[in-house]
Formats: structure tokens, C-alpha cells, sequence
């Protein structure tokens, strides 16, 4: 199992298999390994999303391409680099906590993530915090993830093809630490990335087809 998350600037002090995790970033039109010397300080958003797949997925191998800066913006280009570098390689899932709700970046996105659809490759990505309609969240064969209030479960909405849970996700760091999420999107979906690592590809994807309406996937440990 090959997980790549699409993120910003991580802080891989905090993280524990560095062994299984690869740092990568998108470097004029060309995703480039990363020096760990290079990384930020303190606890970032695309750090937490990498612990809670760290923590609660499974994978034999992890990588993080860094496309936002230190605001926590990027670019369309660069976006499309990263997803296109994942077509050229053997992954099984693309976690992405970003997208745009720009309509002139809707057809090339979307062209990317279809190809990426037909190889077999599983995206999930974050719905927009604010309820906006974005993408590659919005495609129809991408699984997007939105956070709900109610703890421990785990919704399956067939109709819009997303999965419903609660960000709010407890994470223990390097030093035995422990950091409880903000209820977020993006680190719902993190989690729901972790769930699917473990269920695997096909078995999953088998299931989601025999699924109708609401229903509860999974049940959550508190």
C-alpha cells in the first residue's frame, strides 16, 4: 500500500516511521526529494494530516509532496504537476486536504483525476471548510470527506459519494505527546485515508458499490 499526500510545509520531528516517509516538493514544474533539512518548525496543518495517517493507517510507504507555502497557499500549476507525478507511479491512494473554486481549473483538474480514476488509483479529497463548491472534491469519482458533529461514526453518502465523520481526531507525536484535531475536513478525510489504507483497495471499493442510501461504515473508538 502507497499513500501520497498532497499538503504544505511538514515538520517531520513529530512523526514516527520516518523510515516509511518520503519528503518531496514541486520545484519548477518538477516534483524534487526534499532535503529534511529543509523543513519548518512547529506543528502545521500538513504535518497533523501526515500523523493521523501515520498513526492510524497502513501503508509500506509514504509520501508528502509540498505544493503550499507557509500561508498555506498554492497554485493550480503546481497542484497539476504533483497529481500528474502520481500518475507515473505505482500509488494506491492520493489524500488531498486542498482544491480550487476557480471554474477555469475545473477541466485540466478534472481531466488529471479521471486518468488517475482509470489506472485504479483512489482520491480522497476534502470538501471546502466553508461548504463552497470546489474541486477535485466536487467529481463524481472522487471520494470527498466532510466533517459532521456526531463522534464515533463513520456515514457513507452514496447519492453525493462521500464519507462523513468527525474531525476531531486525537494524535499522539514522537516525544508521547498528544494533539486532538480541530474538527476540520481535512483531517476527516486523513482519518477516513487512514480507514481505507487498512480496509485495502479493492475490497473497498467492492463494498461501496454494494452500499445504498446512509449508512454507517464504520464505528469509531473513542
Amino acid at each position: 500500500m502507497r499513500i501520497v499526500i498532497i499538503d504544505g510545509l511538514i515538520n517531520s520531528s513529530i512523526l514516527v516511521n520516518l523510515d516509511k516517509l518520503t519528503l518531496l516538493k514541486v520545484i519548477d514544474s518538477k516534483v524534487c526529494k526534499k532535503n529534511h533539512k529543509d523543513e519548518c518548525k512547529g506543528i502545521t496543518h500538513a504535518t497533523i494530516v501526515t500523523r493521523i495517517i501515520e498513526q492510524y493507517g497502513h501503508y509500506d510507504k509514504l509520501d508528502h509532496i509540498e505544493i503550499l507555502n507557509q500561508e498555506g497557499f498554492g497554485n493550480i500549476d503546481d497542484l497539476i504537476v504533483a497529481l500528474k507525478w502520481c500518475i507515473s507511479q505505482d500509488v494506491d491512494i492520493i489524500n488531498l486536504s486542498l482544491g480550487t473554486t476557480c471554474e477555469e481549473d475545473f477541466e485540466e483538474l478534472g481531466i488529471v483525476c479521471e486518468q488517475l480514476i482509470n489506472q485504479g488509483k483512489i482520491i480522497i479529497a476534502a470538501e471546502h471548510n466553508l461548504g463552497y463548491y470546489a474541486m477535485p472534491s466536487s467529481l463524481n469519482k472522487v471520494l470527498s470527506v466532510k466533517t459532521i458533529r456526531t463522534p464515533f461514526f463513520i456515514i457513507w453518502d452514496k447519492k453525493k459519494n462521500r464519507m462523513l465523520t468527525n474531525g476531531k481526531i486525537w494524535i499522539t507525536t514522537k516525544d508521547n505527546g498528544h494533539i486532538k484535531t480541530q474538527s476540520f475536513n481535512s483531517y476527516a478525510c486523513a482519518y477516513i485515508t487512514s480507514l481505507i489504507s487498512k480496509k485495502g483497495t479493492g475490497v473497498y471499493c467492492e463494498k461501496i458499490k454494494n452500499r445504498r442510501g446512509f449508512q454507517v461504515f464504520w464505528k469509531r473508538r473513542k
